[in-house]
């Protein structure tokens, strides 16, 4: 798990882009497009989209990934009242996983899925995909100035006022083009990757509609072009977090990756007031608090008939049967055996006896799970890792 931080000028690319992405909501809230919130975020986060494959030297240079915002599904079966999202990423393959992460928790989740679209390479391109990666843009004047001039200029002239017809915009007209460019390229696995997700959506949202317990679930296909099969395997974990948890809009969000299970002591918790006020608190002071999640996991030797079945136990039970089930060690630390440092700092022999929150040091490698404000998240860091959280506040519950 990366670490809860943006660079100096990670946050300076960041709020250039929200900023970007302000301008032309509020600008295009004079068109027809104001009543599909979905088509506006869409049009937003793709308005500065690079269709250039990411290639090696990009990667290892650091350089930010280049998602493009494939569709949004949002749930239509009313609002969650729980004043906290979770705030994940999953590939294709780990939907299922986040749909058990849904059926554990009665709140907003917001969840952005990774689909990688290989290109053909050309040998004697750059190494990043060479020139028939490209796409076509040198030769759609439109299309490179959406990315590189960024026409806010132009839209104020285009769109209609009063009782005129709008009429379609420039980055409107750009998003369309990309679309169709992206469809004929990927046509095949876009078209499968969405049905993918939409089956998911559906499910989810048929059960709320049967009336049972399930997230409010928010999803966001992202496709990313790849110049090579090794690039295309390493997903841009951070970036997809940053996508997630732009889709929050509560006051308190959690990062929790798609294969972590929601307790049910973690669901009483977000429904007690008394809880919601601390927290409100604590992730609001300043310097704001993380305040961190203990996790745990069947213990890796375990079946994995016999390690779903702990699991769906320790989820449904109270703290006190987890305990138990530490003690003859059929469940362990979260990859305690993998990591010894990462989640060493949470003392979890200390969590077991206190039933109040406790003050955490930070050490090198901590790579906590918690809950903090929406408005003081600082962001993953896609690049470097330094550190911006104080110490966070463990919470027994």
């Amino acid at each position: 798990m990366g670490d809860a931080v943006m660079s100096a000028r990670g946050k300076l690319l960041r709020a250039s882009y929200l900023l970007t992405c302000c301008l032309k909501l509020v600008l295009m809230a004079r068109g027809s497009d104001i009543d599909d919130p979905k088509k506006l975020l869409r049009s937003c986060w793709n308005e500065l989209y690079d269709p250039d494959p990411i290639g090696f030297t990009d990667w290892i240079s650091g350089r930010p990934a280049r998602l493009y915002l494939v569709d949004v599904w949002t749930s239509p079966a009313g609002k969650s009242t729980l004043p906290l999202t979770i705030f994940t990423m999953a590939s294709l393959d780990r939907l299922p996983m986040l749909e058990s992460q849904c059926r554990g928790y009665e709140g907003p989740i917001s969840a952005a899925i990774y689909l990688p679209l290989l290109t053909e390479r050309n040998e004697g391109g750059s190494g990043n995909g060479g020139d028939d990666a490209r796409m076509g843009v040198e030769d759609n004047g439109a299309l490179s100035n959406s990315w590189r001039l960024q026409q806010l200029g132009s839209y104020p002239h285009d769109i209609g006022y009063g009782d005129e017809k709008p009429s379609l915009t420039a980055g409107a007209a750009i998003a369309a083009t990309l679309d169709e460019l992206m469809l004929k390229e990927h046509g095949d696995k876009i078209r499968s990757a969405r049905e993918m997700v939409q089956a998911l959506s559906s499910r989810v949202e048929a059960l709320r509609f049967n009336g049972v317990p399930m997230c409010e679930l928010t999803l966001m296909l992202f496709a990313e072009r790849t110049a090579d099969s090794q690039i295309a395997a390493i997903m841009p974990t951070n970036a997809l977090r940053n996508a997630a948890g732009v889709a929050v809009r509560t006051a308190l969000a959690a990062m929790l990756d798609a294969d972590l299970g929601v307790s049910s002591s973690f669901n009483s918790m977000i429904k007690n007031a008394s809880w919601i006020e601390y927290l409100m608190e604590e992730t609001h002071a300043s310097p704001p608090a993380l305040c961190v999640l203990p996790a745990y996991e069947a213990n890796p030797q375990l079946d994995d008939v016999t390690a779903n079945r702990i699991s769906d136990l320790a989820l449904a039970g109270s703290k006190l049967d987890l305990i138990a089930l530490w003690a003859n060690a059929t469940v362990k630390v979260f990859h305690v055996d993998g990591c010894r440092s990462c989640h060493r700092p949470i003392n979890h022999v200390l969590w077991t006896r206190t039933q109040v929150p406790y003050e955490v040091d930070f050490h090198r490698n901590f790579e906590p799970w918690g809950i903090l404000s929406r408005f003081q998240d600082p962001g993953y860091d896609e690049v470097s890792k330094p550190k911006r959280f104080r110490e966070g506040m463990v919470l027994v519950s």
